[in-house]
């Protein structure tokens, strides 16, 4: 009998519980490479699909050092159910995922599976707390993050998994190695990531997470968003790096809840990845892909934290978590633009583009979500660089034409021009702020 472990989104070898069920047989290490998932198409990110070939190769060097490599497969996972099967495998281990892709792909998986006398065995491993582990005391989904993070605290922390003891490995007869896959599906000419691929969890304390965690300029943020995305980390690791709480828990705690809480709405709520999640937001007029909305993606808004969190994301795949809401509150309260369009943008550029999470802060920022930021609280733009970027640092790193300005002069470029070679301001952010405000409240 052999297991075959398929690695997804789970691309480590420790705290790894599908791993852990996978070993008391020989198991077979594979990855399938689905051409639906790297391909060109709509949420499609260079920048991720760059970080994702790195962690590849990550994982192919750890087992490598273990005695054995990755195993790769092109194609539908359950176009290779047969060929598993031949191959003697009897049972599929992996970890369970909450999107309707992966949720489909599964089902597929499993009916495949039963065909030929396999059984598919899904396992918690990718969040802090499985989706439908946290439920009001009536049997009902959370669909407000305090009372969730609340609920959450009072469990008794699920320790790591171990690594197997006297693992046995095993080769399956088809497979390709790494190199030949990469080759083969030009995945081999992905440039390097923006990102380090392997985090030292060095984290910051929580003292010094909160004081400066805000300000972009200095890039205080815990910068886990791609390891967790990928798995290159798990949740229970960064936990724990985090140490135990004395009186209150450490503010990436709660972050990593957050990432928690949006992924259980993704999966008791799946219709979220095609509506927004308040039916009472349907009937906003939200205008589409116009000149607006490409003066948005190319940071050329006239207003600098914009801007610059713009150009950031389209030369880097990152921005600082503080300028994603001011981005994203501009877009839909100042432009009035559909969040669907932003959220789309953001999948297309975020080397950490997560479908549920990305959409769950959208619509956060568009008001339109699940404890999401209530309507009439809007951001406005001058007053966030000015208290976050006072010195304009993280302005002028990407934003160039405002090198030689002065501080003030680029807080006030809502009564002043800026630069000759900057763009005056898009809207007024006063008047465009009372719009959006009327396109809530009107029936």
């Amino acid at each position: 009998m052999v297991n075959l472990l398929l690695f997804r989104r789970d691309l480590r070898l420790h705290d790894h519980p599908a791993l852990v069920a996978a070993s008391n047989a020989p198991v077979a290490p594979v990855f399938v490479l689905d051409p639906r998932q790297f391909e060109a198409h709509p949420y499609r990110s260079s920048f991720a699909l760059s970080f994702f070939v790195a962690a590849l190769k990550g994982l192919d060097a750890e087992l490598r050092a273990k005695g054995t490599q990755l195993q790769l497969f092109i194609g539908p996972s359950e176009s290779f159910v047969a060929t598993w099967a031949e191959a003697r495998v009897q049972n599929i281990h992996a970890h369970e995922d909450v999107t309707p892709f992966s949720r489909s792909r599964d089902e597929a998986i499993a009916e495949q599976a039963r065909a030929h006398n396999l059984e598919l065995h899904l396992h918690p491993g990718l969040f802090l707390h499985h989706p439908g582990d946290v439920l009001k005391d009536d049997g009902s989904p959370y669909t407000v993050f305090t009372p969730f993070f609340r609920r959450c605290c009072t469990f008794s922390p699920t320790p790591q998994s171990p690594f197997p003891a006297d693992i046995r490995w095993h080769l399956l007869p088809g497979a390709l190695t790494l190199k030949q896959a990469l080759e083969k599906t030009g995945l081999d000419r992905c440039p390097q990531p923006t990102t380090a691929l392997h985090h030292p969890l060095d984290l910051p304390s929580a003292t010094a997470y909160d004081a400066q965690r805000d300000v972009p300029s200095l890039d205080a943020t815990s910068r886990l968003s791609a390891h967790l995305k990928f798995g290159v980390l798990s949740p229970r690791q960064v936990r724990d790096a985090l140490g135990k709480p004395n009186t209150t828990p450490h503010p990436i705690l709660r972050q990593l809840h957050w990432r928690d809480f949006l992924s259980h709405i993704a999966h008791h709520f799946p219709r979220v990845f095609q509506e927004s999640f308040n039916p009472r937001t349907h009937h906003v007029a939200w205008k589409g892909d116009g000149e607006p909305f490409q003066a948005w993606c190319a940071g050329q808004t006239g207003f600098p934290i914009v801007d610059a969190g713009m150009r950031q994301l389209v030369q880097t795949g990152r921005m600082h978590n503080r300028v994603r809401m001011v981005v994203a509150s501009f877009l839909t309260k100042d432009l009035h633009v559909h969040w669907r369009l932003g959220e789309r943008f953001f999948a297309q550029h975020l080397e950490d583009y997560d479908p549920a999470l990305n959409n769950g802060n959208w619509q956060w920022a568009a008001s339109t979500g699940c404890d999401a930021q209530p309507y009439f609280r809007i951001f406005n733009p001058w007053l966030q660089q000015k208290r976050f970027d006072p010195e304009a640092t993280y302005i002028k790193t990407w934003v160039p034409e405002l090198e030689a300005c002065s501080p003030a002069s680029i807080h006030k470029g809502h009564s002043n021009p800026i630069a000759f070679d900057y763009a005056p301001p898009l809207v007024e952010h006063r008047q465009a702020s009372l719009v959006a405000k009327s396109m809530f409240t009107q029936p």
